[in-house]
């Protein structure tokens, strides 16, 4: 018996640091951008700060699970070619305005992009031209900062 309640008690430890570590990669993955990962840009006229997305996985993921997106902060996805793009909305928190860039200039933008369309589905939208660029941003950042298409697009310098 006493080796039962040990083994018992073995698997209990092992299944609490199993969840504690899933915790913790879960809130640094999922819930917070990386500083390091944060670069300075400016679209149009305002001045925003970036995170750059430039892996596959990373493009997507994007900003899923994700609680929120602090002001004046977007998430950038550089192509190394221009095409057309499908972006989804799926295990989104949050409407996005989405800004479709070409050569470093908007060829479009999407405005408050819905979690769900009027059926239910999970949002799925396509560039309206080939890019090869997609800036994500706070629902409404686009209309706050008069931000519109033929404006450009640029990191700057840290």
């Amino acid at each position: 018996m006493p080796t039962d309640n040990k083994t018992k008690l073995h698997l209990i430890v092992g299944a609490l640091l199993i969840i504690s570590f899933a915790i913790l990669f879960v809130r640094q993955e999922f819930f917070s951008m990386s500083q390091e990962q944060l670069q300075p840009a400016r679209i149009g006229q305002a001045d925003i700060v970036v995170e750059i997305v430039v892996n596959d996985a990373a493009k997507a993921r994007g900003l899923s699970n994700r609680l929120e997106l602090p002001v004046n902060q977007g998430m950038y996805f550089p192509y190394t070619d221009r095409r057309a793009r499908t972006f989804h909305m799926g295990n989104m928190l949050f409407p996005v305005d989405m800004v479709w860039l070409s050569q470093g200039s908007i060829v479009a933008i999407s405005q408050n992009v819905q979690l769900f369309d009027a059926a239910g589905n999970v949002t799925r939208v396509l560039s309206p031209a080939p890019v090869d660029g997609v800036l994500e941003l706070n629902a409404g950042f686009v209309q706050a900062h008069q931000v519109k298409v033929g404006d450009e697009f640029k990191i700057l310098d840290k």
